[in-house]
C-alpha cells in the first residue's frame, strides 16, 4: 500500500513518524527500530529522517512513494568492487595511509590544545617540547567529533559552542566471535541480522564477516562480528566483558540455533562512537555553519554534520576545503 500514500509529513519528522506514515505502525515498531539501531545504536523515536537518511524523504517527494524510488536507484558505476566493502588492513589504515602520504607535514603527536583569532587567520597553540608552541595559519578545518571541536571553540564563539556540545553520542561494544564452521549447522551466508528490540535479544545486530570478507578468517573457520549498545544506550551497559560475550553467544544461538563452538571471543568498545542526528539537528547545523562564519578562515568536518556513513564523511571534508577555498576567493584580499 506504500505506493498508494499521499505526500506529506510534518518539519524534522521523526525516522518512526515516518515509517510509522508511510508503512504503517508494525513497520515502524520492527523496520525502523532494527534500522535505527543496527546503524546508529539510537532510537527512531528520536531521530530525525532528514538527518539519518536524507534519501528516504527524497524518495517520496521525487517519486511520491520510498519503494518506488528505491526501484529506481541507478546502479553505482565505477566502484572497484559490488557488494560490501572494506579495507584489507581495516578502516583504520584509511587515516594511516593519508598520515604516511603527507610525510613530515603530519604532526600526529602535537595534540592541539587553542586556537586563537589572528589578523585574518589562526594561532594554533599546540602541545609540544617548548611551552610556546605556536604556529600561524591562514585557515583551519577541524576533522574532530562534536566534543573536541566544542572545547576549542568555547573561548571564541560560545554559541558554536553550545550546539557542538548538544548533539548526543551513542556508545558500541562489539564482540568478534570465531568459530569452527565445520562444527556448526548454521548457513553463515548472506549479511547478517539487525535485531529490533522487540524480539528482547539483548543485541542490536550481527554481521557475519567472514562471509563478507573471506580472508577475516581462516580456511573451514568463521568470524561473526556481534554489535551492542554500550553505556547510554538502548540496553544499558553491559558491566563486564563475560557479561558482552554471553548476550552475544545467546542471541546467536537463538538466532541461528545451536551447536556454535566458540575458538575465540574478543570484545571491543568504542565509547561516544556515533552522533545521533536527533529533532532539530539540520537546524542546528545551519545556525552552526552560520555562526562560524564570523570566525576567520574555519570549517567543519565529521561524522555529526551530515551523516555517518563514509561516503557522507568524506564528502563533508570535501565540503570543508571547498568552502574555505570559496572564502578566500571571495575576501577583499583576493581581489
Amino acid at each position: 500500500m506504500e505506493p498508494f500514500i499521499r505526500r506529506g509529513g510534518v518539519e524534522e519528522e521523526t525516522v518512526h513518524a515516518f515509517f510509522r506514515r508511510r508503512f504503517g505502525e508494525e513497520a515502524a515498531r520492527i523496520l525502523a527500530d532494527a534500522m535505527v539501531a543496527g546503524s546508529s545504536g539510537g532510537w527512531p523515536q528520536q531521530l530525525e529522517v532528514d538527518s539519518f537518511q536524507p534519501l528516504l524523504r527524497q524518495w517520496e517527494q521525487q517519486h511520491g512513494s520510498v519503494l518506488a524510488g528505491l526501484l529506481r536507484q541507478p546502479a553505482v558505476r565505477g566502484a572497484p568492487f559490488s557488494g560490501p566493502g572494506t579495507l584489507a588492513d581495516g578502516m583504520d589504515s584509511l587515516p594511516h595511509a593519508l598520515a604516511a602520504d603527507l610525510g613530515d607535514r603530519f604532526h600526529g603527536g602535537s595534540p592541539v590544545e587553542a586556537l586563537e583569532p589572528a589578523d585574518e587567520g589562526w594561532k594554533v597553540h599546540y602541545r609540544g617540547a617548548y611551552a610556546s608552541n605556536t604556529i600561524e595559519v591562514d585557515g583551519i578545518i577541524l576533522a574532530l567529533p562534536a566534543p573536541a571541536c566544542a572545547a576549542l571553540l568555547a573561548p571564541v564563539s560560545d554559541r558554536s559552542r553550545a550546539i557542538l556540545e548538544s548533539i548526543p553520542y551513542a556508545s558500541l561494544s562489539l564482540v568478534q566471535i570465531g568459530y569452527d564452521a565445520r562444527k556448526w549447522r548454521a548457513s553463515a551466508r548472506g549479511f547478517g541480522f539487525l535485531a529490533p528490540r522487540s524480539e528482547k535479544l539483548g543485541v542490536l545486530g550481527a554481521i557475519w564477516s567472514s562471509s563478507l570478507f573471506p580472508f577475516r578468517a581462516p580456511p573451514q573457520h568463521g568470524l561473526a562480528t556481534v554489535f551492542l549498545a554500550g553505556k547510554g544506550g538502548p540496553y544499558g551497559d553491559p558491566y563486564s566483558d563475560k557479561i558482552l560475550v554471553e548476550r552475544s553467544l545467546d542471541a546467536m544461538r537463538k538466532v541461528h540455533g545451536p551447536g556454535l563452538e566458540v575458538e575465540l571471543a574478543l570484545v571491543g568498545r568504542a565509547p561516544a562512537a556515533i552522533p545521533q542526528a536527533t529533532r532539530g539537528h539540520r537546524r542546528r547545523i545551519d545556525r552552526l555553519q552560520h555562526d562560524l562564519c564570523s570566525l576567520p578562515a574555519l570549517a567543519l568536518s565529521g561524522s555529526y554534520l551530515d551523516g555517518i556513513s563514509l561516503e557522507s564523511c568524506v564528502r563533508s571534508g570535501q565540503d570543508a576545503v571547498v568552502g574555505l577555498l570559496d572564502r578566500w576567493k571571495s575576501s577583499p584580499e583576493a581581489n
